[in-house]
């Protein structure tokens, strides 16, 4: 097992992460999504953040949110894949998820029609999730019914087809542990025998993996 440390949204900014990697200094880390690649206003560098991740030790990885360019993601080499499944550790991530406020974005400049994996895509990973039943899942979005008991406001017409999928998997299999970003809101829930954990905007949870 490894000291990992997980991270919330961080929007582009990479100096307030970056200084969590530092103060924690953990074996590994996998941040969740919104990076922030490609967004408007984010100012990454990248050769600056790969000369720095280069000299940290440990492994640092994030995988792909809605504020984040799906094209440039795809290219980036601290990027996990959209579904990642890691054996040893029993780990599964997912990526993706829908902007509720996608109408007064710019297409291709601050939204992406692919932020959300494509319904056959998540078909394939519903598939995977179901053969390898993970002890830990990751992902940017949470699960539908989960999200409502989270946070009492939520209505259904702000439904996903990400939040629709990770529900569908929820009720195939309850892993130990499910942690999500995406509403910048520190919650924790136990349902169904599975620990629910919201991540707020860079905020740390070290976890054993």
């Amino acid at each position: 097992m490894s000291k990992t440390l997980l991270i919330g949204d961080i929007h582009g900014k990479w100096i307030s992460y970056y200084n969590l990697l530092k103060s924690y200094a953990p074996d590994r880390s996998i941040q969740l999504g919104d990076f922030g690649w490609g967004f408007p206003g984010s100012k990454l560098d990248e050769k600056d953040i790969n000369d720095k991740m280069t000299k940290l030790p440990g492994d640092h990885r994030y995988f792909r949110g809605n504020h984040d360019n799906p094209e440039a993601c795809a290219t980036h080499i601290y990027c996990l894949d959209d579904t990642y499944w890691e054996p040893d550790s029993g780990l599964m991530i997912i990526a993706g998820a829908n902007s509720i406020d996608a109408a007064w974005r710019v297409p291709g400049i601050n939204w992406w029609e692919d932020e959300e994996l494509s319904y056959s895509k998540l078909d394939e990973t519903i598939t995977l999730y179901e053969e390898r039943k993970p002890r830990i899942v990751l992902s940017h979005d949470g699960p539908e019914d989960i999200i409502s008991h989270m946070f009492p406001w939520y209505r259904k017409e702000y439904s996903s087809r990400t939040r629709d999928a990770l529900n569908t998997m929820f009720k195939i299999h309850q892993p130990e542990l499910h942690v999500f970003g995406h509403w910048h809101t520190s919650r924790k829930l136990h349902y169904n025998g599975t620990d629910f954990v919201c991540l707020a905007e860079l905020e740390p949870l070290m976890i054993d993996l």
